[in-house]
């Protein structure tokens, strides 16, 4: 019996265990279903030791009646009544059956007591073991969830500094880009050109370069005009 019911609820265990997904959870469900199992069990074995508890006050009551026909025979032989003597004689035999009958059936339940004891002893040494395994586990389990998501953070800390040392280096490239920038407006600025390129009458290089000849030729005819002058 005890085979079949443990068949049972190994099978209606395991199919709650799969839909279980944290192991924490199902050995917890495990242990407090053998401890269920165990409580059964004591349950079973107080309800057998009430049953011969019963069948031994019976017995006792039996005893006692039995005495008192003895009693009630001699009595009745004192007083030359055999034929009462003879009536307590054929009850206590009756008596007598029914007590037989009462040890043998005690007797069984001894018997059975013994076992489901014994039984019970191993399955709470067990179930004991479970509990101690089961918070082992536990604890096992825990410490390794913890790992895992430290080192998950960890790895999420290294891609997000890989991500910050690019976004730093692209950020180094923008920076030096307009650092070139400046120093090339800075150029333009000491050579005129920039304010050459602002001035809406900016001429182009050929323009500019004749108009200079033009000057100079104009100021050499001015000078000679003034040597001239001065010659004279």
């Amino acid at each position: 019996m005890f085979e079949r019911i443990g068949r049972l609820f190994e099978e209606k265990m395991n199919k709650v265990l799969n839909r279980m997904e944290d192991p924490r959870d199902q050995l917890e469900y495990a242990y407090q279903k053998q401890l269920q199992s165990l409580h059964n069990m004591e349950m079973q074995l107080t309800g057998v030791i009430a049953a011969r508890r019963r069948l031994e006050i019976q017995k006792q009551h039996l005893d006692e009646q039995v005495l008192k026909l003895e009693g009630q025979a001699k009595a009745a032989l004192q007083q030359n009544r055999e034929d009462l003597a003879k009536m307590a004689l054929q009850r206590k035999g009756t008596l007598k059956a029914q007590e037989d009958s009462l040890n043998t059936q005690i007797d069984h339940l001894n018997a059975e007591i013994s076992k489901l004891e014994s039984t019970h002893t191993e399955v709470k040494s067990k179930i004991e073991e479970l509990g101690s395994e089961k918070e082992l586990l536990k604890a096992e389990y825990s410490s390794a969830s913890a790992e895992v998501k430290i080192k998950e953070n960890i790895t999420g800390l290294s891609q997000g500094a890989a991500n910050c040392g690019q976004l730093i280096d692209n950020a180094k490239d923008k920076i030096l880009g307009m650092q070139t920038k400046a120093d090339a407006m800075d150029e333009l600025l000491a050579t005129g050109g920039l304010t050459d390129a602002l001035d809406p009458h900016h001429k182009d290089a050929i323009e500019a370069e004749l108009d200079k000849a033009q000057l100079n030729a104009g100021v050499d005819d001015e000078l000679a005009k003034l040597k001239s002058e001065i010659g004279k």
